[in-house]
């Protein structure tokens, strides 16, 4: 169908795809917009082959990562509207052999809604293997929680957990009675004519996939082995044919349209421990700057390397997906989908976003401003928030700041150099920081492109034991010849016992330890991984699933013997 817009629109909107490649050192993209059901813009930008000279198509094949997450929600509610399982009934009624460890005392059993929305307390990842080409290792995933311990109670808190819907992947085949991999195959992407998509990638087009960069410089990636967390493998055309469905009311993947409705709803949407994160069941609901759009649903997805997101208004029927091959994708892919969408909301219905007031520095009472003042544990390390003069500073894990009051009890940063020099940052200005008070306890929150993260949690003293104390020093994995986690140390501090260390795609964290026993500890603070539990156990640390030795006292040992 011949398309309503303007080529003022497509010019605009190429623009700022290519403005944002640039800037974010993007190798190669692939962008899908659908409006009403049809396909409005289709085009691929930049190399998928960069040394052999082979350009981004509509059709290039990326992976889309935690977008496959939806997938795996619908297949459950598709199971689901079919009366073969009650996501409001245990894992367990579904997995014998389901168990997990908990320190909480008075909780409901894990069910699967729980888990749909991120809510169960279930642990975030299991690092053993991370890549491999084994589909089935996915269902390794219940061994493991055998012997981990629940972050949060069910229901508590939003907690991201790959986990958790690996378990979904092992409900879903014990129900439909087919392996995961067929049933999303033939359930779903069959269903939808996405005939490009795929969970096994066959050797025919092995050619046809992006490979992954790294600021231009092409990198070695395997398969993920979080085949229901993040397995498939998918093009910018047939992501539209999803975004369609969605559009449709779930035509294609539900026979009745409140299926979808039910995924659509917001699960907890007045959790104060949730800040701004809202979720359905498989799907994130609401995107600051498109807030005044109606219900915005969307997922991204994440592998070292590969970053996408989709973003869809049913109501308005429109949606974009946007495909990336570089690690710097995550941010321009929230970025300009905004952008994009705004343009979009602009041109087929006239609607603006409401005026945005230029944030203008203004002066606080010094009274007033001592509630935000603290010190802070983050998985960086620590953060402090201190007053100086009649402003604040915080001292951040990356960086001194001078904090300019803002709006609705938010500031805007402003690097100092020197410790004296406060020197503007164009990149700064898209990231607030705010100190919270929930439950009497202070969180420390960084804003950025409206999304809330909590980062840090209220210092406190944290328990030591000596031996853990005895136990610090470097550390080698001895679980993995080639671990994702690098340069691993266990450290002792004024401050706490803490392991430092730096991995891909994690970056560089420093966890200060809540020490519970002489084997035990639990990551103190807010976000991904705080909560979780490390295990040590004859001069080896056990984290995320993999094993870690002093090889200083190991070698004494040896010497010993």
């Amino acid at each position: 169908m011949e398309s309503t817009f303007n080529n003022s629109f497509f010019n605009k909107t190429d623009k700022i795809i290519r403005m944002n490649m640039k800037s974010f050192r993007i190798t190669g993209a692939s962008v899908a917009i659908v409006d009403g059901g049809n396909v409005i813009f289709s085009e691929g930008y930049g190399f998928a082959d960069k040394a052999n000279k082979i350009k981004v198509n509509s059709d290039t094949i990326f992976k889309i990562g935690s977008i496959t997450k939806v997938f795996t929600a619908s297949a459950i509610m598709q199971l689901a509207e079919q009366g073969k399982l009650d996501i409001d009934k245990p894992v367990n009624d579904y997995i014998n052999n389901f168990s997990i460890k908990s320190r909480f005392s008075d909780i409901h059993p894990i069910t699967i809604r729980d888990i749909l929305c991120h809510h169960s307390g279930i642990p975030c990842d299991d690092l053993r293997n991370y890549f491999s080409a084994d589909h089935e290792m996915f269902k390794s995933v219940t061994d493991f929680l055998q012997e981990s311990y629940l972050v949060y109670p069910p229901g508590n808190a939003f907690y991201y957990s790959n986990l958790g819907v690996n378990l979904l992947g092992v409900i879903i085949e014990k129900v439909s009675g087919i392996p995961f991999h067929q049933y999303i195959d033939e359930k779903l992407l069959k269903g939808l004519n996405m005939s490009h998509s795929t969970i096994k990638l066959p050797v025919e087009k092995s050619n046809t996939i992006s490979k992954p960069y790294n600021k231009g410089k092409e990198q070695v990636e395997g398969i993920m082995k979080y085949v229901p967390a993040g397995g498939i493998f998918s093009t910018a055309n047939d992501m539209a044919k999803f975004m369609n469905s969605i559009i449709a009311g779930g035509k294609g993947l539900f026979e009745n349209e409140s299926i979808l409705e039910s995924m659509l709803d917001s699960q907890y949407p007045d959790n104060p421990f949730d800040f701004n994160m809202n979720n359905g069941l498989g799907w994130f609901i609401g995107k600051p700057g498109l807030d005044f759009a109606g219900k915005v649903i969307w997922h991204d997805g994440g592998t070292p390397n590969f970053f996408s997101l989709t973003v869809v208004i049913p109501e308005r029927k429109i949606g974009v997906t946007l495909l990336t091959n570089s690690t710097t994708g995550a941010l321009m892919n929230h970025q300009i989908s905004v952008e994009i969408l705004q343009l979009l909301l602009k041109e087929k219905y006239n609607i603006l976003p409401s005026e945005i007031k230029m944030d203008i520095p203004k002066q606080q009472n010094p009274e007033s401003i001592k509630k935000y003042i603290g010190k802070f544990i983050t998985l960086s390390g620590i953060a402090t928030v201190t007053q100086s003069g009649k402003k604040l500073k915080a001292v951040l894990p990356f960086g001194t700041f001078q904090l300019n009051s803002d709006t609705d009890d938010w500031f805007r940063l402003r690097l100092i150099l020197l410790e004296f020099i406060p020197l503007k940052i164009k990149k700064l200005s898209r990231i607030r920081i705010g100190v919270k008070t929930i439950q009497n306890e202070k969180i420390l929150v960084i804003e950025q492109l409206g999304f809330q993260t909590p980062i840090g949690r209220e210092y406190r003293m944290l328990k030591a034991t000596e031996h853990w104390k005895e136990l610090t020093g470097e550390y080698i994995c001895a679980s993995e010849e080639n671990p994702r986690i690098k340069k691993f140390r266990l450290c002792n501090s004024d401050d706490g016992i803490f392991i430092s260390f730096s991995a891909d795609k994690l970056g560089k964290l420093k966890l200060y330890l809540d020490i519970i026993n002489d084997s035990e500890a639990v990551i103190f603070g807010y976000g991904r991984y705080a909560g979780e539990t490390i295990f040590a156990n004859n001069n080896r640390v056990q984290i995320f699933g993999l094993e870690f030795r002093n090889e200083k006292q190991y070698t004494n040992a040896q010497q010993m013997v």
